[in-house]
């Protein structure tokens, strides 16, 4: 009977200890978090990320909701926020292949190839037919450099994920960037026929065209992109440039102008509407676009030194006109001056030589003698002194001061 008791206890502290890793979650918890993912669904992030909370703040150990909040934060751009759940997902399911993946996504978006190829590994060794997996490991060894590694992995994926066009995409990128142009162009393809509606895909495939030098089928795929996604900058910037080659500058300009329009700190899009602006001779408009240009590249001093030549003809005429007076009279004093100095210097010259005392300097008039002093005179050939007379200084008389401190009349003998 004791021995059964120890058993049981051995048994039951067993059990708590392994808790975290298999036990049921708690009731209120669940619901919590299938209302997470209903809104996760229907794209309400928010109201999803508050469903989730609740439902960890009920049951720390309920992995699942960690993992599908990790989601949210993902979709939400949010990695460092996904990857500290997916951690504790990991943590309390140490085999919880989903929380692997999608750490392999996050590590990917944050460009750590490196851990987003452990993870994607580790998640494929757990579930051998996750295409998610295999799409990660594979986007993890494209983005590193390692081309040629990175063809198994997603050939995997585009077999276990049929209808998924990512995949084949991704594919194209890297026979593209093998040279094989022919494959990828076929993946390109089949990429658009599985996502008709995909804009990367159409621009990629558009891409492709370019390179082949196809720039009306790449017009096709640029112009359907960006129909597809209004937002999607990379369709609009190679549109741009297929009119800058047609000397089309007009339609160039709208393309660049939309980018701006999504996102305003585009560089390169200012630069070029700048360029385009002074093409049609709107300087005013083409220096708005340098100002910003510069802002944002600060170390491109040949633009700054352009945007900089280009603004000095845009002074007002009147501001020009008040700058030339301003420096011609300038300079007449200048040349004033230079004058007297000169007919002061050959004055003093011909006075030496005569034994004459030279004349004073025209222009700077004669201080007068202080008052008392004897002034030099010059009579009759000899210089005498004569003492200047001291004017008597008034006398000073006190005015009288009233209590309050202020000047007051003196008393007057009352009138008889």
């Amino acid at each position: 009977m004791s021995l059964n008791r120890k058993t049981t206890l051995a048994v039951l502290s067993l059990l708590i200890l392994l808790a975290p890793l298999g036990r049921a979650v708690e009731p209120k918890s669940q619901y919590f978090q299938d209302k997470g993912n209903l809104y996760l669904k229907k794209g309400k992030l928010e109201t999803a990320i508050q469903y989730f909370k609740e439902a960890i703040d009920i049951d720390p150990y309920n992995a699942e909701a960690r993992n599908n909040l990790a989601q949210v934060y993902c979709q939400k751009q949010m990695f460092d926020e996904a990857l500290e759940q997916l951690a504790k997902a990991v943590e309390i399911r140490p085999n919880y292949a989903e929380a692997f993946c999608n750490r392999a996504y996050a590590y990917n978006q944050k460009r750590q190839y490196q851990q987003a190829e452990i993870a994607a590994l580790k998640s494929i060794r757990l579930d051998p037919n996750s295409g998610a997996s295999f799409f990660n490991l594979g986007l993890s060894l494209l983005n590193s450099g390692r081309v040629r590694d990175s063809l198994k992995p997603l050939k995997t994926a585009i077999r276990l994920l049929p209808a998924d066009s990512e995949p084949s995409e991704k594919l194209g990128d890297a026979y593209k960037s093998l040279g094989r142009k022919e494959e990828a162009l076929a993946y390109y393809r089949q990429a658009v026929g599985k996502a008709p509606l995909s804009s990367t895909a159409r621009t990629a495939l558009g891409d492709l065209y370019m390179d082949r030098s196809e720039d009306d089928r790449a017009f096709e795929q640029y112009v359907a992109a960006s129909k597809l996604d209004e937002q999607g900058i990379p369709a609009h910037y190679q549109l741009a440039t297929y009119y800058k080659d047609r000397r089309n500058w007009t339609r160039a300009r709208g393309e660049y102008l939309k980018v701006l329009a999504i996102d305003d700190r585009q560089s390169t899009a200012h630069r070029e509407v700048a360029k385009l602006y002074e093409r049609e001779g709107l300087t005013g408009r083409a220096l708005d676009h340098w100002d910003e240009y510069v802002k944002l590249e600060p170390k491109d001093e040949e633009s700054l030194k352009h945007r900089d030549a280009l603004r000095k003809p845009l002074l007002s005429k009147k501001e020009s006109e008040r700058m030339e007076k301003f420096e011609k009279e300038i300079d007449k004093d200048k040349e004033k001056q230079l004058k007297e100095e000169i007919k002061t210097r050959k004055d003093a010259e011909a006075a030496e030589k005569s034994g004459k005392p030279a004349p004073p300097s025209p222009g700077k008039p004669k201080a007068a003698a202080p008052v008392g002093t004897k002034t030099p005179v010059v009579a009759n050939g000899k210089s005498e002194a004569i003492a200047t007379p001291v004017k008597p200084e008034a006398p000073v008389v006190p005015k009288p001061v009233g209590a309050s401190g202020k000047q007051s009349l003196p008393n007057l003998p009352a009138a008889k």
